[in-house]
């Protein structure tokens, strides 16, 4: 039989469907490989709203990563929401210890209250343990700020962050420009000391989209699996992602979900 290459997605569930874990798997199983899943955290939502958020344990993230990890020959990783600075610790520790690699970050950052310590945690987390195991950040422009410390609003604020979020460690960069004043839809990669603006023509819609940066990154760690190198994987992961938005649809009152079937 043909092998298929194994990827694992560590992130939160959205019981939505639109993003989070079930966006992941959607979007290995529709480009081939195979899905592995270790859950954060549990989101009670739907299309117009996040209701709760429960935390998974971490000696449990932790006995999830083993128990895939100790059976399966995982390939590349997506890491999404991790929720707490205990998680993020634990990833970062299951990365080092089951030699995982191939280690995509999409840092999406959600603290339990607007407290500014809570968010200063996760930061401080995220660029002292998870940044150095990065070969790949895809931050948007309000994670960008927060991971580099500086406000991003334009191309060149851009390019300062990505190179003051390498400064931590990661070994390439994606800034997602979806929210650009100036230029929608482009982001912005630097690939080993090299700067490559992407662009797409926008998709205009009267409602927002859920879940495009979960499918983005899911595809990234897709592509990686089969052997492309990081341009080549972020190309056509965005690529996906576009047709995937053009051919989105509304299941119920709120945003629009993106469509994995191409």
């Amino acid at each position: 039989m043909k092998s298929i290459p194994v990827a694992l997605t560590i992130a939160g569930s959205d019981s939505s469907g639109g993003a989070g874990i079930q966006s992941d798997i959607k979007t290995f199983h529709e480009l081939g490989v195979f899905p592995c899943s270790v859950i954060t955290c549990l989101t009670a939502q739907n299309s117009t709203e996040v209701r709760e958020i429960l935390s998974v344990n971490e000696n449990f993230v932790e006995k999830q990563i083993s128990a895939v990890t100790d059976d399966m020959n995982v390939v590349s990783v997506k890491i999404g929401m991790l929720y707490n600075t205990a998680i993020i610790g634990v990833v970062a520790h299951c990365i080092n210890r089951y030699s995982l690699r191939n280690i995509v970050i999409d840092p999406v950052m959600v603290s339990t209250s607007n407290d500014s310590l809570i968010a200063h945690d996760l930061v401080m987390a995220y660029r002292e343990k998870l940044l150095p195991l990065a070969d790949l950040v895809t931050p948007n422009l309000y994670e960008a700020s927060m991971l580099s410390g500086r406000a991003v609003i334009n191309i060149e604020d851009m390019r300062e962050a990505a190179l003051e979020i390498t400064g931590y460690g990661a070994r390439n960069v994606l800034i997602k420009g979806g929210h650009l004043e100036e230029e929608k839809a482009a982001d912005l990669l630097y690939n080993e000391g090299v700067f490559e603006k992407l662009t797409a023509k926008v998709v205009e819609s009267e409602k927002e989209f859920h879940g495009t940066g979960c499918m983005y990154s899911a595809a990234i760690t897709a592509y990686i699996a089969y052997g492309n190198d990081i341009l080549t994987s972020v190309k056509k992961a965005k690529d996906f992602v576009t047709l995937s938005i053009k051919k989105a649809y509304s299941p119920g009152k709120g945003s629009m979900f993106l469509n994995h079937r191409h």
